[in-house]
């Protein structure tokens, strides 16, 4: 014999809803963490990692990113997914997005995304398993040639990163 709960929202004990469930049986996860951040224009220097200047929140679920640090903070240990993406002014070179958690660097990104309009587009990916007040920062980097300065533009240079499970 199976055993069904048939509910169309699931509630901890003060009220706050975690998740409710539509009539076709979509899962809503309203408080789940989540976050999208844009960048200012920014220098980045020759042979240097550099925090990105990502200050302009496009949404921030559970408020766990910080504009002022450009820094997440897990609240709760479980698997967490990031993106990054970053337009540089230069054509020649090479770049790289880099996440650290906890201030240690453990991923780099050298990955050309696509070379349009005098510039070069790189981002990068990754997942990782944090301890609830982890934190988790975005950097660029410039490997050769000059410095060079990021496009703010919205659409192109970005991060964010959201709880998986």
């Amino acid at each position: 014999m199976a055993s069904i709960i048939a509910v169309n929202e699931l509630q901890h004990s003060n009220g706050t809803t975690a998740a409710t469930i539509d009539s076709s049986g979509r899962i809503l996860q309203p408080a789940k963490p989540a976050f999208k951040a844009t960048c200012a224009s920014q220098t980045i220097a020759h042979g240097t990692f550099t925090l990105m200047d990502a200050t302009t929140s496009v949404f921030n679920v559970g408020s766990h990113y910080s504009t002022s640090t450009k820094t997440f903070t897990a609240p709760v240990d479980g698997l967490y997914y990031f993106y990054a993406r970053w337009f540089g002014s230069a054509s020649t070179g090479r770049g790289a997005s880099a996440f650290y958690v906890n201030d240690v660097k453990l991923t780099e990104h050298f990955t050309p995304m696509s070379n349009v309009n005098g510039g070069i587009c790189y981002g990068g990916y990754d997942t990782f398993q944090l301890s609830a007040n982890d934190t988790v920062k975005w950097c660029g980097y410039q490997e050769s040639g000059s410095n060079v300065t990021t496009n703010a533009n919205t659409s192109i240079t970005h991060w964010g990163g959201y709880l998986v499970g």
